[in-house]
């Protein structure tokens, strides 16, 4: 019996000393699954929003991502451990009041994505205070902000007493989801159309427009009442419609999405569209004017790139035909191409 006793007592020492470092290495497995899984959860959110054009709420986003993995949507709101995964966004961004989203023909209508944030925030041992939707900026940087092993101030406020490591947080930002788009006509026939996902012809619209859309969506060019181009969205890109036909002008072919381009398109279309001034610029409008200023500017890149003077070419030596173009372009007087479209009599916008 004493050497029963014995190794009794030695087994509950050596238990006692084991089973929390188990249970550690259990809880740390839960961990590791549960940040796969909201991983796992958060790329099929973003797949789901660009396949099906719209952005769920905190009451469906569970069924929309299980609609992308084939799972059911409680295996989505809830984790392995039974305690439900919350959905958080900012408040102070755009997605307050337009959640659930649907992208219709219209775009963000003109609703620039800022401040666009989600984030789910699951607990692997301590249910959290059960809440969702929409919280204050405050609040939400307090869960975005959150490092590894803390406790956000917001779940704290809410009287959540749990351990800073048991608690995971994903993060999923909007904003980049979305592309710019700025379509602008100067073609007097107003014949410029487009639509979004669609090529039934009552979903075209009439341009211009500036607004927003999700990566991947189908954009249709129309000429009237037919149907001339369709391309994926993957940038920001801008079209003018000009001499009845679609061309890729204002942003350089929609390569350049830099801050300048970007600039450069939304003033061109704000310059487009004021008022003209008839007989105050010897005939010449905005959209002639903007059209001789991109022209000259484009030529004169041309030159700036030969900086500081042009080659001869031929054996003759005859000017470089770059030198030619810019010259023919913008020399003053009359015989400025520039110069003489731009205003009556010629001479009207340079001068």
């Amino acid at each position: 019996m004493i050497e029963v006793i014995g190794v009794l007592a030695i087994v509950t020492i050596m238990a006692g000393v084991l089973i929390p470092a188990v249970l550690k290495r259990v809880d740390r497995g839960y961990l590791a699954k549960e940040i796969t899984d909201l991983n796992a959860i958060s790329n099929a959110l973003v797949l789901q929003v660009l396949r099906s054009n719209t952005i769920p709420s905190e009451a469906d986003w569970g069924a929309a991502v299980a609609n992308w993995t084939m799972r059911p949507a409680s295996q989505i709101s809830t984790n392995d451990q039974g305690f439900p995964r919350l959905f958080f966004y900012d408040q102070g961004g755009w997605l307050n009041g337009n959640l659930p989203y649907a992208q219709g023909q219209t775009g963000t209508r003109a609703v620039i994505p800022s401040g666009g944030r989600i984030a789910i925030v699951s607990s692997i041992a301590r249910a959290l205070p059960f809440t969702n939707g929409a919280i204050s900026s405050a609040n939400f940087d307090s869960l975005w902000n959150a490092t590894q092993g803390t406790v956000p101030r917001y779940l704290s406020g809410l009287g959540w007493r749990g351990n800073a490591d048991d608690l995971v947080i994903q993060r999923i930002p909007v904003d980049p989801l979305f592309h710019h788009i700025i379509l602008s006509s100067r073609d007097p026939s107003a014949g410029a159309g487009y639509s979004i996902n669609s090529t039934n012809l009552i979903d075209r619209a009439a341009v211009p427009t500036n607004t927003y859309y999700l990566d991947g969506s189908i954009v249709a060019l129309w000429v009237g009442n037919i149907l001339t181009n369709r391309f994926v969205l993957t940038s920001d890109t801008s079209l003018i419609f000009e001499a009845g036909i679609w061309r890729n002008q204002l942003s350089g072919d929609g390569t350049d999405n830099s801050i300048t381009a970007q600039n450069f398109t939304i003033q061109a279309q704000i310059f487009i569209g004021t008022a003209g001034i008839p007989g105050s610029h010897q005939g010449a409008d905005t959209q002639g004017a903007l059209s001789a200023f991109y022209s000259f500017m484009y030529a004169y890149t041309i030159w700036a790139n030969k900086c500081p003077h042009f080659q001869f070419s031929g054996n003759n030596g005859t000017a470089a035909v770059d030198y030619q173009i810019l010259n023919a372009l913008g020399q003053n007087g009359s015989g400025g191409i520039i110069n003489g479209a731009t205003g009556s009599g010629g001479g009207g916008l340079l001068q």
